[in-house]
């Protein structure tokens, strides 16, 4: 699930955003009640909910939420499902797969993106798996997730470093205490 960033603090239990675009949380539960209200069951990646700035406070990974809050606030961006996992067995003498005949075989999942369904199809083989990451960071999605994730971490570095300049500040001008001199 992904949120769009909000001008203001939200009041939904989720965070307002990373640095002025949304954020993203595994779906790790749905439940509903008697009355029909929708109840989600976030993680959050970061591994905690400690941003006190951004709208929550807490050192758990998990979050619950209501589904309609996040929508009607305009928070939600986009709820994806993936494909259901799938299971492979390998005839480990033969090296082949269990399913010869192709139509035992498990169906192949498809994501719609042709450089992310090549990576799911070598999942067992490291060489084609090497194969398809690199295609997939060649493509124009994992060229524009890379620029991305440079310039978030370029700009974490420039306030790290920002705050550093203003805590030295801070200490250098600090008044020097001084007490009475005692003289014998």
């Amino acid at each position: 699930m992904s949120t769009n960033y909000m001008k203001t603090v939200p009041n939904d239990g989720l965070i307002q955003g990373d640095h002025g675009v949304g954020h993203v949380y595994m779906v790790e539960g749905v439940s509903k009640d008697a009355q029909g209200n929708v109840a989600m069951s976030l993680r959050n990646p970061w591994g905690h909910n400690h941003a006190p700035g951004m709208g929550i406070d807490s050192l758990s990974p998990t979050v619950q939420v209501d589904l309609k809050t996040v929508l009607d606030n305009g928070h939600l961006d986009d709820l994806e499902i993936g494909p259901k996992a799938r299971q492979r067995t390998q005839d480990h003498a033969q090296g082949q797969p269990a399913h010869a005949d192709p139509k035992q075989a498990p169906p192949q999942a498809s994501t719609g993106d042709v450089a992310m369904d090549r990576l799911l199809a070598s999942m067992n083989d490291p060489a084609a798996m090497g194969q398809a990451l690199t295609a997939l960071a060649q493509s124009p999605d994992g060229q524009a997730f890379h620029a991305q994730g440079q310039a978030q971490f370029q700009a974490i570095e420039a306030q790290q470093a920002q705050v550093a300049q203003q805590a030295q500040a801070a200490q250098q001008q600090a008044p020097v205490q001084t007490g009475p001199v005692m003289v014998r």
